[in-house]
């Protein structure tokens, strides 16, 4: 119980506010750019970048977040975000993050 009550608390203090907010709040992925690579390259989405799927992202996230995110920007580029939002407003986000 004592290692799922750390892992738990790990998840529940993350002070990220999230990829698409105005600021960065102190993303729980440790050296996360998102956020700012989107800014400079003028869109919302990773999937919206002439440059995308980039190498700067590959080790940023563990394999299996990496691949979830991957995906969903392949989604969004193909279908648009609006679609891509509605298909997948129900599942669950991304977990394993690297600490």
């Amino acid at each position: 119980y004592n290692n799922f009550e750390g892992v738990l608390s790990i998840y529940a203090g993350a002070s990220c506010s999230g990829c698409r907010s105005t600021e960065h709040n102190g993303c729980s992925i440790e050296g996360c750019f998102l956020l700012e690579c989107t800014k400079n390259h003028g869109v919302d989405f990773c999937g919206e970048c002439n440059e995308f799927p980039c190498k700067k992202t590959q080790g940023l996230f563990e394999e299996i977040v990496y691949r979830q995110w991957l995906e969903g920007n392949q989604q969004i580029r193909e279908y648009g975000i609006e679609a891509y939002w509605k298909n997948n407003s129900e599942n669950p986000h991304y977990k394993p993050y690297k600490k």
